[in-house]
Protein backbone atom coordinates (compact mmCIF):
# COMPACT_ATOMS: atom_id res chain seq x y z
CA UNK A 1 0.00 0.00 0.00
CA UNK A 2 1.26 3.66 -0.90
CA UNK A 3 1.57 6.05 1.84
CA UNK A 4 -0.74 8.37 -0.16
CA UNK A 5 -2.95 5.49 0.33
CA UNK A 6 -2.50 4.84 3.65
CA UNK A 7 -3.00 8.44 4.51
CA UNK A 8 -6.53 8.42 3.00
CA UNK A 9 -7.36 5.47 4.84
CA UNK A 10 -6.49 6.50 8.20
CA UNK A 11 -7.85 9.80 8.11
CA UNK A 12 -11.37 7.88 7.16
CA UNK A 13 -10.78 5.67 10.22
CA UNK A 14 -10.33 8.73 12.47
CA UNK A 15 -14.25 10.14 11.39
CA UNK A 16 -15.98 6.78 10.80
CA UNK A 17 -18.36 7.82 14.01
CA UNK A 18 -18.89 11.07 12.50
CA UNK A 19 -19.69 9.42 8.92
CA UNK A 20 -21.61 7.26 10.79
CA UNK A 21 -23.72 10.08 12.67
CA UNK A 22 -24.41 12.33 9.63
CA UNK A 23 -25.80 9.17 7.72
CA UNK A 24 -28.00 8.39 10.36
CA UNK A 25 -29.44 11.80 10.98
CA UNK A 26 -30.14 12.05 6.85
CA UNK A 27 -31.98 8.73 7.46
CA UNK A 28 -33.95 10.31 10.62
CA UNK A 29 -34.92 13.38 8.35
CA UNK A 30 -37.98 11.84 6.18
CA UNK A 31 -37.37 12.98 2.42
CA UNK A 32 -40.17 10.97 0.40
CA UNK A 33 -40.27 12.39 -3.22
CA UNK A 34 -41.11 15.71 -4.01
CA UNK A 35 -41.02 16.42 0.07
CA UNK A 36 -36.74 16.18 0.19
CA UNK A 37 -36.55 20.09 1.39
CA UNK A 38 -35.70 19.02 5.29
CA UNK A 39 -32.70 16.32 4.37
CA UNK A 40 -31.38 18.83 1.66
CA UNK A 41 -31.36 21.43 5.17
CA UNK A 42 -29.15 18.60 6.73
CA UNK A 43 -26.91 18.27 4.25
CA UNK A 44 -26.35 22.24 3.07
CA UNK A 45 -25.25 22.67 6.98
CA UNK A 46 -22.88 19.82 7.05
CA UNK A 47 -21.18 21.33 4.50
CA UNK A 48 -21.04 24.56 5.48
CA UNK A 49 -19.67 23.01 8.57
CA UNK A 50 -17.20 21.42 6.70
CA UNK A 51 -15.87 23.82 4.97
CA UNK A 52 -16.97 23.87 1.29
CA UNK A 53 -16.11 26.32 -1.04
CA UNK A 54 -19.42 27.01 -2.86
CA UNK A 55 -22.83 25.65 -1.74
CA UNK A 56 -26.38 26.41 -3.30
CA UNK A 57 -29.80 25.22 -3.67
CA UNK A 58 -30.65 25.00 -6.99
CA UNK A 59 -34.24 25.99 -8.50
CA UNK A 60 -35.20 22.73 -8.51
CA UNK A 61 -34.01 21.82 -4.83
CA UNK A 62 -30.97 19.82 -5.28
CA UNK A 63 -27.81 20.48 -3.18
CA UNK A 64 -24.52 21.31 -4.54
CA UNK A 65 -21.47 21.91 -2.43
CA UNK A 66 -18.09 22.16 -4.38
CA UNK A 67 -14.56 21.99 -3.83
CA UNK A 68 -12.71 23.91 -5.37
CA UNK A 69 -9.56 23.09 -7.39
CA UNK A 70 -6.48 25.34 -8.59
CA UNK A 71 -7.56 25.21 -12.40
CA UNK A 72 -6.94 23.64 -15.22
CA UNK A 73 -7.69 19.91 -14.13
CA UNK A 74 -10.28 17.46 -14.16
CA UNK A 75 -13.38 18.02 -12.34
CA UNK A 76 -15.44 15.23 -10.44
CA UNK A 77 -19.02 15.23 -9.89
CA UNK A 78 -20.89 12.85 -6.91
CA UNK A 79 -24.10 12.87 -6.94
CA UNK A 80 -26.58 10.62 -4.90
CA UNK A 81 -30.65 11.51 -4.67
CA UNK A 82 -32.06 12.64 -1.36
CA UNK A 83 -35.81 11.12 -2.15
CA UNK A 84 -36.61 7.44 -0.96
CA UNK A 85 -39.72 5.15 -1.75
CA UNK A 86 -42.13 5.17 0.88
CA UNK A 87 -41.60 3.63 3.81
CA UNK A 88 -44.27 0.54 3.17
CA UNK A 89 -44.43 -1.89 6.12
CA UNK A 90 -41.13 -1.20 7.68
CA UNK A 91 -41.18 -0.71 11.47
CA UNK A 92 -39.52 2.46 12.76
CA UNK A 93 -38.65 3.13 9.27
CA UNK A 94 -36.75 6.38 10.45
CA UNK A 95 -35.59 5.26 13.57
CA UNK A 96 -31.67 4.98 12.44
CA UNK A 97 -30.87 2.47 14.51
CA UNK A 98 -27.95 0.72 15.18
CA UNK A 99 -28.28 -3.12 15.03
CA UNK A 100 -26.12 -6.68 14.82
CA UNK A 101 -26.12 -7.32 11.46
CA UNK A 102 -26.06 -10.94 11.54
CA UNK A 103 -30.03 -10.91 11.64
CA UNK A 104 -29.75 -9.74 7.93
CA UNK A 105 -27.30 -11.99 7.18
CA UNK A 106 -24.67 -9.33 7.10
CA UNK A 107 -21.00 -9.38 9.12
CA UNK A 108 -20.35 -6.31 11.69
CA UNK A 109 -22.83 -3.67 12.66
CA UNK A 110 -25.35 -2.52 10.21
CA UNK A 111 -27.82 0.84 9.92
CA UNK A 112 -31.83 -0.05 9.74
CA UNK A 113 -33.91 2.20 8.13
CA UNK A 114 -35.65 3.70 4.73
CA UNK A 115 -32.67 5.47 2.74
CA UNK A 116 -29.92 3.58 4.55
CA UNK A 117 -28.79 1.34 1.34
CA UNK A 118 -31.01 3.69 -1.32
CA UNK A 119 -28.97 5.92 -1.17
CA UNK A 120 -28.62 8.47 2.39
CA UNK A 121 -25.14 6.16 2.57
CA UNK A 122 -23.68 7.46 -0.26
CA UNK A 123 -24.80 10.61 -0.17
CA UNK A 124 -23.01 10.85 3.64
CA UNK A 125 -20.21 9.11 2.65
CA UNK A 126 -19.87 11.60 -0.52
CA UNK A 127 -19.52 14.84 2.04
CA UNK A 128 -17.15 13.58 4.77
CA UNK A 129 -14.99 12.39 1.43
CA UNK A 130 -14.84 15.88 0.67
CA UNK A 131 -14.24 17.12 4.23
CA UNK A 132 -11.54 14.65 4.50
CA UNK A 133 -9.77 15.80 1.29
CA UNK A 134 -10.04 19.51 2.97
CA UNK A 135 -8.19 17.51 6.56
CA UNK A 136 -5.71 16.42 3.79
CA UNK A 137 -5.30 19.61 1.77
CA UNK A 138 -4.55 17.76 -1.11
CA UNK A 139 -3.77 20.71 -3.51
CA UNK A 140 -6.66 19.45 -6.14
CA UNK A 141 -6.85 21.07 -9.78
CA UNK A 142 -10.09 20.37 -10.77
CA UNK A 143 -13.03 20.52 -8.40
CA UNK A 144 -15.00 17.74 -6.92
CA UNK A 145 -18.86 18.66 -6.81
CA UNK A 146 -21.03 16.72 -4.56
CA UNK A 147 -24.27 17.12 -4.92
CA UNK A 148 -28.25 15.63 -3.61
CA UNK A 149 -30.96 15.92 -6.14
CA UNK A 150 -34.50 15.74 -6.05
CA UNK A 151 -36.96 13.25 -7.96
CA UNK A 152 -34.75 10.11 -8.73
CA UNK A 153 -37.16 7.58 -7.43
CA UNK A 154 -39.86 8.08 -10.27
CA UNK A 155 -39.38 7.68 -14.27
CA UNK A 156 -38.64 11.03 -15.98
CA UNK A 157 -35.59 12.29 -13.52
CA UNK A 158 -36.01 15.91 -12.76
CA UNK A 159 -32.94 16.57 -10.39
CA UNK A 160 -30.06 14.88 -11.67
CA UNK A 161 -30.83 16.53 -15.54
CA UNK A 162 -30.93 20.22 -13.75
CA UNK A 163 -27.33 19.89 -12.55
CA UNK A 164 -26.31 20.18 -15.76
CA UNK A 165 -29.24 22.04 -17.98
CA UNK A 166 -30.23 24.32 -15.46
CA UNK A 167 -26.83 24.92 -12.87
CA UNK A 168 -24.30 24.41 -15.86
CA UNK A 169 -22.27 21.78 -14.54
CA UNK A 170 -19.64 20.66 -16.33
CA UNK A 171 -17.76 17.68 -15.12
CA UNK A 172 -15.38 15.62 -16.71
CA UNK A 173 -16.39 12.44 -15.26
CA UNK A 174 -19.04 11.67 -12.93
CA UNK A 175 -19.90 8.83 -9.94
CA UNK A 176 -23.70 7.99 -9.08
CA UNK A 177 -23.46 6.53 -5.45
CA UNK A 178 -26.43 3.48 -5.91
CA UNK A 179 -25.25 0.54 -3.96
CA UNK A 180 -23.28 -1.79 -5.70
CA UNK A 181 -21.86 -4.14 -2.64
CA UNK A 182 -18.48 -2.37 -3.24
CA UNK A 183 -17.96 -3.15 -6.72
CA UNK A 184 -18.21 -0.83 -9.77
CA UNK A 185 -21.29 -0.72 -12.14
CA UNK A 186 -20.92 0.31 -15.44
CA UNK A 187 -24.16 -0.04 -17.12
CA UNK A 188 -27.99 -0.78 -16.10
CA UNK A 189 -31.31 -1.14 -18.63
CA UNK A 190 -33.11 1.88 -19.04
CA UNK A 191 -37.35 2.17 -18.26
CA UNK A 192 -40.31 3.48 -20.38
CA UNK A 193 -43.64 3.13 -18.61
CA UNK A 194 -47.17 3.29 -20.96
CA UNK A 195 -50.53 2.93 -20.36
CA UNK A 196 -53.09 0.47 -22.83
CA UNK A 197 -56.75 1.79 -22.74
CA UNK A 198 -59.32 -0.94 -23.93
CA UNK A 199 -62.65 0.70 -24.37
CA UNK A 200 -65.84 -1.38 -24.50
CA UNK A 201 -69.74 -0.60 -23.27
CA UNK A 202 -71.55 -0.75 -20.46
CA UNK A 203 -74.48 -2.06 -19.17
CA UNK A 204 -76.09 -4.11 -16.68
CA UNK A 205 -74.27 -7.29 -15.93
CA UNK A 206 -77.25 -9.36 -15.81
CA UNK A 207 -77.48 -8.88 -19.58
CA UNK A 208 -73.85 -8.53 -20.23
CA UNK A 209 -74.12 -9.55 -24.10
CA UNK A 210 -75.81 -6.38 -24.77
CA UNK A 211 -72.28 -4.42 -23.73
CA UNK A 212 -68.31 -5.01 -24.48
CA UNK A 213 -66.39 -5.95 -21.31
CA UNK A 214 -63.28 -4.06 -21.80
CA UNK A 215 -61.90 -6.00 -19.15
CA UNK A 216 -62.19 -9.53 -20.95
CA UNK A 217 -60.54 -7.39 -23.86
CA UNK A 218 -57.49 -6.30 -21.74
CA UNK A 219 -57.20 -9.74 -20.42
CA UNK A 220 -55.84 -10.74 -24.14
CA UNK A 221 -54.25 -7.84 -24.61
CA UNK A 222 -51.97 -8.66 -21.14
CA UNK A 223 -51.60 -12.41 -22.72
CA UNK A 224 -49.92 -11.21 -25.88
CA UNK A 225 -47.86 -9.07 -23.83
CA UNK A 226 -46.90 -11.90 -21.04
CA UNK A 227 -46.36 -13.97 -24.71
CA UNK A 228 -44.08 -11.68 -26.32
CA UNK A 229 -41.96 -11.08 -23.47
CA UNK A 230 -39.38 -13.58 -24.26
CA UNK A 231 -38.95 -12.05 -28.04
CA UNK A 232 -37.82 -8.55 -26.66
CA UNK A 233 -34.32 -7.33 -27.97
CA UNK A 234 -31.19 -8.41 -25.96
CA UNK A 235 -28.16 -6.59 -25.48
CA UNK A 236 -24.68 -8.29 -25.06
CA UNK A 237 -23.94 -7.07 -21.42
CA UNK A 238 -27.48 -5.29 -20.25
CA UNK A 239 -29.10 -8.24 -21.21
CA UNK A 240 -32.47 -8.87 -22.61
CA UNK A 241 -35.10 -6.55 -23.24
CA UNK A 242 -38.47 -6.88 -20.54
CA UNK A 243 -42.09 -5.58 -20.30
CA UNK A 244 -44.96 -6.76 -17.80
CA UNK A 245 -48.06 -5.12 -16.56
CA UNK A 246 -48.08 -4.73 -12.44
CA UNK A 247 -51.23 -2.15 -12.61
CA UNK A 248 -54.72 -2.40 -13.52
CA UNK A 249 -57.72 -0.48 -12.97
CA UNK A 250 -61.34 -0.25 -14.77
CA UNK A 251 -64.32 1.91 -14.99
CA UNK A 252 -67.05 2.39 -13.85
CA UNK A 253 -65.12 -0.44 -11.31
CA UNK A 254 -68.42 -1.69 -9.75
CA UNK A 255 -69.14 -4.78 -9.40
CA UNK A 256 -72.65 -5.41 -11.19
CA UNK A 257 -71.57 -3.12 -14.10
CA UNK A 258 -69.69 -4.50 -16.77
CA UNK A 259 -66.64 -2.09 -17.30
CA UNK A 260 -66.65 0.48 -20.46
CA UNK A 261 -63.04 1.08 -19.67
CA UNK A 262 -59.79 -0.34 -18.58
CA UNK A 263 -56.23 0.96 -18.10
CA UNK A 264 -53.04 -0.61 -17.81
CA UNK A 265 -49.67 0.33 -16.99
CA UNK A 266 -46.93 -1.27 -18.69
CA UNK A 267 -43.04 -1.45 -17.37
CA UNK A 268 -40.67 -1.79 -20.26
CA UNK A 269 -37.07 -2.02 -19.30
CA UNK A 270 -34.84 -1.16 -22.27
CA UNK A 271 -31.56 -1.61 -24.24
CA UNK A 272 -29.76 1.50 -26.11
CA UNK A 273 -31.01 0.15 -29.59
CA UNK A 274 -34.65 -0.33 -28.39
CA UNK A 275 -35.91 3.07 -28.01
CA UNK A 276 -39.39 4.57 -26.38
CA UNK A 277 -40.62 5.28 -29.63
CA UNK A 278 -40.09 1.48 -30.83
CA UNK A 279 -41.60 0.45 -27.67
CA UNK A 280 -44.83 2.44 -28.43
CA UNK A 281 -44.74 1.17 -31.80
CA UNK A 282 -44.52 -2.45 -30.78
CA UNK A 283 -47.06 -2.15 -28.23
CA UNK A 284 -49.60 -0.41 -31.24
CA UNK A 285 -49.17 -2.92 -33.66
CA UNK A 286 -49.78 -5.49 -31.30
CA UNK A 287 -53.03 -3.72 -30.72
CA UNK A 288 -53.47 -3.96 -34.34
CA UNK A 289 -53.14 -7.36 -34.62
CA UNK A 290 -55.39 -8.12 -31.80
CA UNK A 291 -58.06 -5.97 -33.49
CA UNK A 292 -57.73 -8.00 -36.43
CA UNK A 293 -58.58 -11.48 -34.43
CA UNK A 294 -61.13 -9.85 -32.58
CA UNK A 295 -63.25 -6.42 -34.46
CA UNK A 296 -64.88 -5.36 -30.47
CA UNK A 297 -61.46 -5.32 -29.00
CA UNK A 298 -60.55 -1.27 -28.94
CA UNK A 299 -57.44 -0.16 -27.61
CA UNK A 300 -54.93 2.84 -27.36
CA UNK A 301 -51.31 3.26 -26.38
CA UNK A 302 -50.30 6.27 -24.92
CA UNK A 303 -47.06 7.75 -23.49
CA UNK A 304 -48.17 11.10 -21.66
CA UNK A 305 -45.78 13.52 -20.05
CA UNK A 306 -46.99 14.73 -16.34
CA UNK A 307 -46.27 17.78 -14.32
CA UNK A 308 -43.80 17.67 -11.78
CA UNK A 309 -43.71 20.29 -8.95
CA UNK A 310 -40.99 19.93 -6.81
CA UNK A 311 -40.11 21.13 -2.85
CA UNK A 312 -39.01 24.29 -4.63
CA UNK A 313 -42.13 24.77 -6.45
CA UNK A 314 -39.87 24.51 -9.83
CA UNK A 315 -42.26 22.83 -12.14
CA UNK A 316 -41.13 20.74 -15.24
CA UNK A 317 -42.78 18.09 -17.84
CA UNK A 318 -41.27 14.64 -17.35
CA UNK A 319 -41.81 11.46 -19.76
CA UNK A 320 -42.37 8.08 -17.72
CA UNK A 321 -38.97 7.30 -18.89
CA UNK A 322 -35.20 6.61 -18.44
CA UNK A 323 -32.74 5.80 -20.99
CA UNK A 324 -30.00 2.87 -20.58
CA UNK A 325 -26.54 3.70 -19.08
CA UNK A 326 -23.30 2.11 -20.58
CA UNK A 327 -19.49 2.72 -20.46
CA UNK A 328 -17.11 0.61 -21.66
CA UNK A 329 -14.94 -1.31 -19.32
CA UNK A 330 -11.55 0.20 -20.42
CA UNK A 331 -12.52 3.93 -20.39
CA UNK A 332 -10.23 5.85 -18.04
CA UNK A 333 -12.78 6.56 -15.58
CA UNK A 334 -13.79 2.50 -15.06
CA UNK A 335 -10.29 2.06 -14.53
CA UNK A 336 -9.71 4.69 -12.22
CA UNK A 337 -12.48 3.56 -10.32
CA UNK A 338 -11.52 0.07 -10.28
CA UNK A 339 -7.81 0.76 -9.07
CA UNK A 340 -9.32 2.79 -6.34
CA UNK A 341 -11.36 0.10 -4.79
CA UNK A 342 -8.27 -2.14 -5.05
CA UNK A 343 -6.16 -0.08 -3.38
CA UNK A 344 -8.83 0.42 -0.20
CA UNK A 345 -10.12 -3.02 -0.01
CA UNK A 346 -7.11 -5.00 -1.34
CA UNK A 347 -9.31 -7.27 -3.45
CA UNK A 348 -9.82 -7.23 -7.42
CA UNK A 349 -13.50 -5.46 -7.56
CA UNK A 350 -16.19 -6.99 -10.09
CA UNK A 351 -17.55 -4.83 -12.90
CA UNK A 352 -21.27 -5.54 -12.84
CA UNK A 353 -24.39 -4.24 -14.61
CA UNK A 354 -27.49 -2.87 -12.58
CA UNK A 355 -30.42 -4.89 -12.41
CA UNK A 356 -32.48 -1.56 -11.93
CA UNK A 357 -32.91 1.54 -13.14
CA UNK A 358 -30.48 4.69 -12.64
CA UNK A 359 -29.86 8.46 -12.82
CA UNK A 360 -26.64 7.73 -14.34
CA UNK A 361 -28.06 8.08 -17.90
CA UNK A 362 -28.82 11.70 -17.09
CA UNK A 363 -25.11 12.47 -16.74
CA UNK A 364 -24.37 10.03 -19.98
CA UNK A 365 -26.11 11.67 -22.91
CA UNK A 366 -24.61 14.91 -21.76
CA UNK A 367 -21.29 13.87 -22.71
CA UNK A 368 -20.21 13.36 -19.66
CA UNK A 369 -18.69 9.79 -18.75
CA UNK A 370 -20.63 8.65 -15.74
CA UNK A 371 -19.61 4.98 -13.42
CA UNK A 372 -21.39 4.04 -9.87
CA UNK A 373 -19.82 2.43 -6.92
CA UNK A 374 -21.99 2.91 -3.42
CA UNK A 375 -22.50 0.81 -0.32
CA UNK A 376 -25.25 -1.47 0.41
CA UNK A 377 -26.75 -4.65 -1.44
CA UNK A 378 -29.35 -4.50 -3.98
CA UNK A 379 -31.46 -7.01 -2.42
CA UNK A 380 -31.99 -4.41 0.48
CA UNK A 381 -32.91 -1.70 -1.90
CA UNK A 382 -37.06 -1.03 -1.56
CA UNK A 383 -37.32 -3.33 0.85
CA UNK A 384 -38.83 -3.62 4.49
CA UNK A 385 -35.22 -5.13 5.73
CA UNK A 386 -33.49 -2.07 4.42
CA UNK A 387 -30.04 -1.56 5.99
CA UNK A 388 -26.01 -0.98 5.43
CA UNK A 389 -23.34 -2.47 6.96
CA UNK A 390 -21.11 0.50 8.41
CA UNK A 391 -17.50 -1.44 7.77
CA UNK A 392 -18.80 -0.87 3.86
CA UNK A 393 -20.01 2.66 4.82
CA UNK A 394 -16.75 3.99 5.95
CA UNK A 395 -15.08 1.82 3.07
CA UNK A 396 -17.10 3.92 0.64
CA UNK A 397 -16.10 7.00 2.07
CA UNK A 398 -12.31 5.50 1.74
CA UNK A 399 -12.88 5.09 -1.99
CA UNK A 400 -14.60 8.31 -2.91
CA UNK A 401 -11.96 10.27 -0.89
CA UNK A 402 -9.31 8.44 -2.93
CA UNK A 403 -11.25 8.52 -6.38
CA UNK A 404 -11.72 12.03 -6.11
CA UNK A 405 -8.00 12.33 -5.12
CA UNK A 406 -6.32 10.86 -8.01
CA UNK A 407 -8.80 12.37 -10.80
CA UNK A 408 -8.63 15.70 -9.84
CA UNK A 409 -5.22 16.09 -9.89
CA UNK A 410 -5.09 14.89 -13.59
CA UNK A 411 -4.22 17.85 -16.13
CA UNK A 412 -7.45 17.86 -18.45
CA UNK A 413 -5.78 17.70 -21.33
CA UNK A 414 -4.56 14.68 -20.48
CA UNK A 415 -8.04 12.89 -20.48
Amino acid sequence: MSEFVGSVIEAVDRRRYEITDLVRELIRTPSPTGKEKDVAAVLTQKMKAEGFSEIMVDLCGNVVGIIKGQGKGASLLYNGHMDHVPPGEMKEPYSAKVLDGRGFGVEGQVIYGRGACDMKGSLGAMVMAGSVIRDLDLPLRGDLMVTGTVFEEEPGNVGPPALVDVDKLRPDAALVGEPTNLDLAHGNRGVVRTKIITHGRSCHVSVQERGVNALYKMARVIQRIQETNKSLPSHPVLGRSSWAVCKIGATPNVINVVPSRCEVEVDTRTIPDFTPEMIVDEQRKMIDELAKEDPELKAEVLSEEREIVTWTGYNAKAKPMTIPFYIEPHHWLARAGMESIRQVLGREPDLKIWGFTTECSCFTERGIPTVGFGPGEERFTHSNNEVLSIEDLVAATKVYTLLAANVCTIDRCRL
